[in-house]
């Protein structure tokens, strides 16, 4: 009988990935969780990759969330650098 396989870095990162996307909004620390979700995914796919869990999918699925978390959150901070140097002042007129 073989041992149960291990899925929880694929759920995690997946998990991870999903929350990244929606957090970009607030701030844009959608990042923080989506680097996690990156690295999670990575390990989870190497370990479906190796036969020790079975869910491939899912790992694969948050490495691509994570990333978008990631672009996304670097998005926002760009556009609220921008628009902290921006001198709002001369739009009130």
């Amino acid at each position: 009988m073989g041992q149960a396989p291990n899925n929880a870095l694929g759920i995690t990162s997946l998990v991870l990935g999903i929350v990244s996307i929606p957090l970009c909004l607030c701030w844009g620390i959608g990042a923080l969780a989506g680097i996690p979700a990156i690295i999670l995914g990575y390990l989870g796919r190497q370990r479906a990759d190796r036969g020790e869990a079975t869910n491939r999918g899912m790992a694969v699925a948050g490495i691509v969330t994570g990333i978008v978390g990631v672009v996304l959150g670097v998005l926002a901070w760009i556009l609220l650098a921008i628009g902290a140097s921006i001198d709002w002042g001369e739009f009130r007129d």
